[in-house]
């Protein structure tokens, strides 16, 4: 977790481009969308529209989508802006907002606050080289070979989801959704888990 009063957790936009169940966008009044860059539950940032006006301090009613979640309306003020990147802080979340938010977003946020257990703790009989512990009694473990992950198996409060490497589910589950959102924010040095994302969700 950073400092800031609420936590951000990045939307990466090469895996939400490759999944609907990873991808962040917003649409403004005039139905232009927006790719979500950074999302919290105070606000966001996204990518500048080329026709809707922009000024700091305006309102502006936008529509929410979160992965495969419906989409919610909500009023935001722009807080700052720049030649690309326009940043958001919503006045109040429905309660439609509230259930998307905590279904996308906590995910994230679990992913973003794991952290590595020492590798005395590890099993070697296990199999696994890379244990993580996180908020929610989640763990997830990780078979990396010597040049990429091959397998992952995400355990959050007993709610198991197992992936292996170049073998796409057809159909994701809720858990799996979520598991899913919590590795795409743990790409690390030396773990590219984005990629191993990517070979589940494009069978390569």
């Amino acid at each position: 977790m950073n400092k800031r009063r609420f936590p951000r957790a990045q939307v990466s936009k090469t895996l939400g481009g490759v999944s609907p169940d990873l991808h962040a966008q917003i649409a403004w009044p005039n139905h232009e969308i927006s790719e979500v860059a950074d999302l919290s539950y105070k606000g966001m940032a996204v990518r500048r529209p080329g026709m809707f006006p922009i000024g700091v301090q305006q309102r502006a009613e936008i529509e929410i989508s979160l992965g495969r979640l419906p989409p919610f309306l909500t009023t935001a003020r722009i807080a700052w802006c720049n030649a690309d990147w326009v940043g958001l802080e919503f006045s109040a979340l429905s309660a439609d907002g509230h259930v998307a938010m905590a279904e996308y977003l906590d995910a994230k946020l679990v992913g973003t606050a794991l952290k590595p257990v020492e590798s005395v703790f590890v099993n070697p009989q296990e199999g696994f080289q890379f244990w993580f512990r996180g908020p929610g009694l989640t763990n997830v473990y990780i078979w990396k070979s010597e040049i990429a992950v091959e397998r992952v198996r995400v355990d959050m409060n007993g709610r198991v989801s197992d992936f292996v490497r170049g073998q796409p589910r057809l159909e994701l589950g809720q858990d799996q959704r979520r598991a899913l959102l919590v590795l795409s924010q743990m790409d690390k040095e030396g773990l590219p888990m984005e990629e191993f994302v990517r070979s589940l969700l494009l069978g390569a």
